[in-house]
Formats: C-alpha cells, structure tokens, sequence
C-alpha cells in the first residue's frame, strides 16, 4: 500500500537537576503531548485519521534523523535546532510518534 499521509504527535520533556526529565512544569513551552508547533495540545489517542482514510498501522517512534537509541532529541530551548546526543546546555528534548494512514478504498482493496 502507498500511505496517504501521517498523524504526528509529538512528546515533550524538560530536565530538571533535582528531577531529572520530566514532562510537568513545562510553562509557557510545549504541551508535554502536542502538535509540531507545540502550541496545541495532542495525545496520540486523541487523533484520527483524516475524513475517508483508515489507520494503516500502529503509532511508531520516529527514528529516523539525529535521535538516541529511544527516539528522544535533545536542544538547550524547545524550537532550537536538536540533536541525538545530550550536552550539558540541553534542558528540553522530544520525541516524534508517527502513524501512516491510508484512503480508504485502497484498505478494501480498491484504487
């Protein structure tokens, strides 16, 4: 099958000395799940496939790109350009989660 898109979500995180990575205390910044702006609220149980598609598998971390072995990139600030290894300037990293859909007369089997 040729999918005929992608649903994106993406996960957001902060580190904190005293904590660590967490997904709270992100004010003023990203959701900890959202949209690729950042600015909408997203969760991955949220979405669904566009008007007369179906899912075509099941939601993936994207690996592809400069990633850690979990999916994670790393940046000082939320909109910086990322990277797959964490510096000791990075304070925020996401996660892309990906899923393909496809029309719906191609999952039946038609064109």
């Amino acid at each position: 099958f040729v999918p005929a898109g992608r649903a994106v979500v993406y996960n957001n995180q902060r580190y904190y000395p005293m904590l660590g990575w967490t997904e709270k205390f992100i004010t003023n910044h990203r959701s900890w799940s959202s949209d690729s702006t950042g600015l909408t609220r997203r969760k991955k149980d949220d979405v669904a496939p566009p008007s007369g598609c179906v899912w075509a598998g099941e939601w993936h971390v994207d690996m592809e790109g400069g990633c850690d072995r979990e999916g994670w990139r790393y940046a000082p600030d939320l909109g910086d350009p990322t990277h797959a290894e964490k510096h000791s300037s990075d304070w925020v990293r996401t996660r892309r989660w990906v899923r393909e859909y496809r029309k719906e007369d191609d999952a039946r089997g038609g064109r």
